[in-house]
C-alpha cells in the first residue's frame, strides 16, 4: 500500500514477469549510463581538431608559434 493510503488498481497486458525484467533493465541502464556518457564524451574530445594548431618547422629552422612568449621580451 502507498505512504497516503490510496490504493490504485491498474489493469495491463503485461504479466508480472514483463514488470520485473523491465525494472532489471531500467535499473542496468541507468548502472551504465555514467560510464558510457564518459566514453562518448572522450571520444568526441578525441574527434576534435586542435585549438591552437602546432608550430610549423621548416628543415632545422623552427618557426616559433605566435602564442609563445619569450622571457626575455
Amino acid at each position: 500500500m502507498p505512504p497516503d493510503g490510496k490504493v490504485i488498481f491498474t489493469i495491463s497486458n503485461r504479466s508480472f514477469l514483463d514488470d520485473v525484467n523491465r525494472e532489471v533493465s531500467r535499473q542496468k541502464f541507468y548502472a551504465t549510463l555514467s560510464s558510457k556518457l564518459d566514453n562518448a564524451e572522450e571520444e568526441w574530445h578525441e574527434s576534435q581538431p586542435p585549438s591552437v594548431p602546432p608550430p610549423i618547422e621548416l628543415g632545422d629552422l623552427h618557426i616559433r608559434a605566435p602564442w609563445h612568449q619569450s622571457s626575455s621580451g
